[in-house]
């Protein structure tokens, strides 16, 4: 499950700040790697976690430019795991244009 709140704020005409939080739990968790080494043995190592994992919030934000069509925007989380938290920063530059369309519509 996943539930979020967003909050946009106006800097402006050209500028807009978006901050949100997300907040999830995962209920099924599957970890899988391989690897093989020098002498051609080769193992795959997996993991599994049937049953609800703990609850994550995820803070981020978006930084939109309204002329130039561009959106910045980064989330962070951490997943806990019993192998050992993993932390994920995401950024993502979106770009943007409106183009007209030639039958009107």
């Amino acid at each position: 499950w996943q539930i979020g709140a967003q909050f946009g704020l106006n800097l402006g005409d050209d500028l807009k700040f978006i901050p949100y939080v997300n907040i999830s739990q995962d209920v099924y968790s599957l970890s899988s790697f391989s690897m093989s080494d020098t002498y051609g043995v080769f193992s795959v190592y997996s993991t599994s976690n049937i049953g609800p994992l703990p609850i994550t919030m995820a803070p981020g934000f978006d930084i939109i430019l309204r002329k130039l069509g561009l959106s910045l925007g980064a989330a962070f989380q951490t997943s806990h795991q019993e192998s050992g938290d993993i932390k994920q920063f995401n950024l993502h530059l979106r770009w943007s244009e409106k183009f007209q369309s030639l039958c009107g519509l």
